[in-house]
């Protein structure tokens, strides 16, 4: 049983998503603490402009300890209309924009209240369209508990894993830490090189949100993308 554990994340980079694919079961980690200005609540597209974040706002005034699970968007704010706005201007000659815009569109302007539901949704959505068929389920949902790399290896052993993928960027304390070998889960790193695809507004950036494959290729191309 091979696992991965992440943070739902805004409309994430195709990694994200290569790592799901390789998995059993994905787990969106939900129940540890809400970071600031981190991936959980942005990402980033590509306009005429060059590179633009997209921020979705979140209530965090004297909430400094509260979970990813118990952050809440802040929907007067308008930015859905503004998100929306924005991509369609990016995109507007995309060959496949009109492919998603409805379906991708009415998610992020459904008023989903809590900030995991709402980019869980999206995760949920950009999965199914490229055909990913890894179960996706959330930790908040599962009994175990701990702190740091105690609650992976909790979740993993409740899940039953044998195996954890774990991100390239975590090697360095997940390589030290002998609580997976204790469990009997082996650790495997991600290995993903961001391909190259055809892309709008210039020179070619990596590491973008998954969105602007799918927009600009499609999503059986994006698939492929993803499984490389």
């Amino acid at each position: 049983m091979k696992v991965a554990i992440m943070q739902p994340t805004y409309l994430p980079w195709l990694g994200y998503f290569n790592m799901m694919a390789h998995a059993d079961v994905f787990v969106l980690l939900d129940n540890v603490q809400f970071a600031k200005k981190s991936w959980q609540q942005r990402n980033r597209i590509k306009t005429q402009q060059g590179e633009l974040m997209l921020t979705v706002p979140v209530l965090s005034a004297k909430r400094f300890h509260q979970l990813i699970s118990e952050t809440l968007v802040n929907t007067e704010s308008q930015f859905a209309k503004k998100h929306l706005k924005t991509i369609q201007l990016a995109y507007a000659k995309a060959p496949h924009l009109d492919d998603h815009i409805d379906h991708m569109g009415a998610l992020i302007a459904s008023g989903e209240t809590h900030l995991a539901r709402f980019t869980g949704n999206l995760i949920r959505w950009f999965a199914q369209t490229v055909g990913i068929e890894t179960p996706i389920i959330w930790g908040s949902d599962l009994t175990a508990t701990g702190e740091a790399t105690a609650l992976t290896v909790n979740q993993l052993v409740e899940l039953g894993a044998d195996m954890f993928i774990a991100a390239e960027g975590s090697r360095p304390y997940v390589s030290a830490e002998p609580a997976f070998a204790a469990a009997g889960i082996d650790v495997v790193f991600q290995d993903y090189q961001h391909p190259v695809y055809e892309q709008l507004h210039g020179p070619f950036i990596s590491h973008l949100s998954a969105l602007d494959a799918l927009l600009n290729v499609g999503a059986e191309r994006t698939r492929q993308l993803i499984a490389q």
